[in-house]
């Protein structure tokens, strides 16, 4: 039989409602509040380690590697948890258009754009119905690495109402994504993914990434 533990909102901030998404990130469990606090519990003890706070409820989380994308009404943001029990850092985040604002997000593993530099293929689904692709990179500034946030290409009103889900589905481990700048169905590269997208109007799409 299944065991069930509630996580009580006592414990954490749960502002106007409890948790309104959930990410499972490196053996944690991230939740989003309407307050703008993602609470990160500890899968064994179901305790709240850590609060990243935002400006706006949290719309959407998605995990990256090492790294935690947050979407808000104003902002994603790139979140790093730095390992071994240290502190989260948030490392970077990108504004957004508050009708675009970000209610679903998945991403790619990380790809190589180079010998020495990677990049992951963030995919976001709007307020809106906007699809977007973003790209998050690798980048070398003076002080050492960092990395940079920045929309590739955006596909408008793909669905009539809010994008209120995106999944996707690797078919391919080689070279999924096509050139920057490219709208989500072109095909330039060897390889393929499926990104399987849900709208308010009732409508599911799948887009084919080559």
């Amino acid at each position: 039989p299944w065991e069930v533990q509630r996580l009580e909102a006592g414990q954490g901030e749960a502002g106007d409602g409890m948790a309104l998404t959930l990410a499972w990130h490196a053996g944690l469990l991230c939740s989003g509040t309407n307050n703008g606090v993602v609470q990160v519990w500890d899968s064994m003890s179901y305790t709240i380690s850590a609060r990243l706070r935002h400006d706006g409820a949290v719309y959407s989380l998605a995990s990256c590697g090492s790294l935690l994308l947050v979407g808000t009404p104003e902002a994603v943001s790139v979140w790093s948890a730095g390992g071994d029990g240290a502190e989260w850092v948030l490392l970077t985040s990108a504004e957004v258009h508050p009708e675009q604002a970000p209610t679903s997000i998945v991403c790619s593993p990380p790809l190589p754009i180079s010998r020495t530099r990677t990049a992951v293929a963030v995919l976001v689904g709007c307020w809106d119905g906007t699809m977007q692709r973003w790209s998050l990179e690798e980048v070398e500034e003076q002080g050492g690495a960092t990395v940079r946030l920045r929309m590739a290409t955006a596909v408008a009103q793909a669905h009539a109402g809010a994008v209120n889900g995106v999944v996707l589905v690797q078919m391919h481990s080689t070279n999924l994504f096509g050139a920057t700048g490219e709208p989500p169905h072109s095909a330039r590269t060897v390889g393929s993914a499926l990104v399987v997208s849900g709208g308010d109007d009732g409508s599911v799409q799948a887009w084919s990434l080559m």
